[in-house]
């Protein structure tokens, strides 16, 4: 392992749509390297509501500490340890935003809502949650607590998701996602 590989780095994974006025805005003031992880999607296109993927060079960078503020008064962001490049890291991210639900129908999963991470995961069950956390070491999340949770993933895990993964819900699922007031927001995609 060569010593880049060998870093850890930090990222923000942010909900732009939760303070559309301010996460893109500061995002692009601090100069952090950030990727629109709904690039290729037709969520694209909501501008600063999309969701952002940032690399933390300084943890006691102004713009992250008005993002722990933001969070606290509603949970828009969640913290991720991965050795792997932002660009990686985004398409890696990008391949479990959309679920097939049935009947010619697609959703776009929110996932990364710090409210619904792990009742996500525990819908989606181990084969799923196993790769989304394969090139992830640690994923925090706050939620509506104060106190931040983790999930643990590989220590050594770099392998990404890059093609689209076949990922399907059944009514049961999106009814419990449903039930724990995760957004879905549907719409037919071939």
């Amino acid at each position: 392992m060569t010593e880049e590989e060998s870093v850890v780095h930090i990222y923000v994974l942010a909900d732009g749509a939760v303070h559309p006025t301010r996460i893109g805005a500061l995002l692009r003031e601090s100069g952090a390297d950030f990727r629109n992880v709904y690039a290729g999607l037709p969520e694209a296109d909501a501008g600063d509501a999309c969701l952002f993927l940032a690399r933390v060079d300084d943890p006691k960078a102004p713009w992250l500490a008005q993002f722990d503020a933001m969070d606290l008064r509603a949970p828009c962001f969640t913290l991720i340890w991965s050795r792997v490049d932002i660009d990686r890291l985004a398409r890696h991210l990008h391949q479990f935003l959309v679920a097939d639900i049935g009947e010619g129908m697609t959703a776009l999963i929110r996932y990364y809502d710090p409210r619904n991470l792990l009742v996500t995961m525990e819908v989606w069950g181990d084969d799923i949650v196993e790769r989304i956390m394969q090139p992830i070491q640690q994923w925090k999340y706050r939620g509506y607590s104060e106190e931040w949770q983790c999930i643990d993933g590989p220590m050594e895990g770099e392998s990404t998701q890059d093609t689209p993964l076949s990922i399907q819900l059944s009514q049961e699922q999106l009814d419990r996602l449903r039930n724990t007031a995760s957004r879905i927001s549907c719409s037919r995609r071939s």
